[in-house]
């Protein structure tokens, strides 16, 4: 099974100097169930956080990302999780509006 992790900033980790922030811990667990079962575990975390990403953003890259990752695309053998919308929800002056409407926001989540 393969976990594919798309966010931003908090999803990549960018400020936890410790340890990378949550999506690096969880891939580290993943990790060391692998290792410790001798790689029966068989599961692997991609962490596809980019800072600065909006649901746009992931959308443009979403399907691409998915295809050259998962084992068997389209498939219920693997996940896909979503961290993402706190730039969408950035307050943009000169517009008076969100960087993404709320609108475009439920429209990027939309499949």
């Amino acid at each position: 099974m393969n976990i594919l992790v798309f966010g931003d900033s908090i999803t990549q980790g960018l400020h936890d100097i410790e340890s990378g922030g949550w999506c690096s811990r969880l891939a580290t667990e993943v990790t060391q169930r692998n290792v410790h079962s001798g790689y029966s575990y068989d599961r692997y975390l991609f962490n596809l956080g980019i800072m600065g990403d909006t649901s746009s953003s992931v959308r443009e890259r979403i399907l691409t990302e998915s295809v050259a990752r998962l084992k068997k695309f389209g498939s219920d053998e693997d996940v896909l999780v979503l961290a993402i919308g706190i730039n969408d929800s950035q307050f943009e002056i000169a517009t008076g509006d969100n960087k993404v409407t709320i609108p475009n926001t439920v429209e990027n989540f939309s499949v």
